[in-house]
């Protein structure tokens, strides 16, 4: 609000490139990146387990928390077979650490800032700023909002003096809750694609469910009898 009371309309083509930046990155990592990953190693179709994980993928959307989608991530894997010795594991892991989106949302902050301010990026400079904002995004929490924090950490990297960190930071806070929803989007698929394929390429797929019961780890606890031919 304070941003549109201050520059009024002028706004809106900067805030929309930014959006559309941000955006197609995304959806390059979650319809191209990872489609690519599931053909590479597992050799299948990658969009039919793409619709098959519509549900967290669109829980992740509107909540925009990695936290929060985990239960429907867990009833997910259950119904794509993953051994729920494999999916306890790595989905809380990568709800915790894997943050794609945020690695495509800082980027197009810093080359902002460093347009707006004349600030020269050299190789080492780039390369630094590469290194930071990955190990930063290890630290975003999964909730919502929680990668502006970061933005400010990778933003005094550049030397940057605090006004300009506080102005960059503010026009964040403008469009965030729209980039948020496709970053936590794509953090999500992230987890449960690199999961799907562990499964796949370690043999933790369980397909039986008098199997799975066994091992205590049928998420509605039932069995299948006509699946077991009982």
């Amino acid at each position: 609000v304070v941003n549109f009371g201050t520059y009024g309309a002028a706004l809106f083509g900067p805030y929309a490139r930014i959006v559309l930046c941000v955006v197609i990155g995304v959806l390059s990592m979650m319809f191209v990146v990872y489609p690519l990953m599931m053909f590479l190693f597992c050799r299948e179709n990658p969009y039919k387990v793409l619709l098959r994980l519509r549900e967290p993928m669109l829980t992740a959307f509107v909540t925009r928390s990695s936290a929060a989608t985990l239960p429907v991530s867990f009833r997910t894997m259950d119904r794509l077979h993953v051994d729920r010795k494999l999916s306890s594991f790595s989905l809380p892991m990568g709800a915790t650490v894997n943050m794609d989106g945020v690695c495509v949302h800082l980027p197009v902050f810093v080359i902002l800032a460093a347009n707006m301010y004349g600030h020269q990026l050299g190789l080492l400079q780039l390369g630094t700023l590469c290194l930071s904002i990955i190990f930063a995004s290890v630290g975003a929490g999964g909730i919502p909002g929680g990668s502006v924090f970061l933005l400010l950490m990778v933003l005094e990297n550049m030397g940057l003096p605090t006004e300009q960190v506080t102005m960059i930071v503010a026009l964040c806070l403008g469009i965030n809750p729209i980039l948020d929803m496709f970053e936590t989007c794509c953090n999500v698929t992230g987890d449960n694609v690199c999961t799907y394929i562990v499964a796949k390429k370690s043999g933790l797929m369980m397909y039986g469910a008098l199997e799975r019961m066994k091992a205590g780890i049928l998420a509605d606890g039932k069995v299948d009898f006509a699946e077991t031919g009982k």
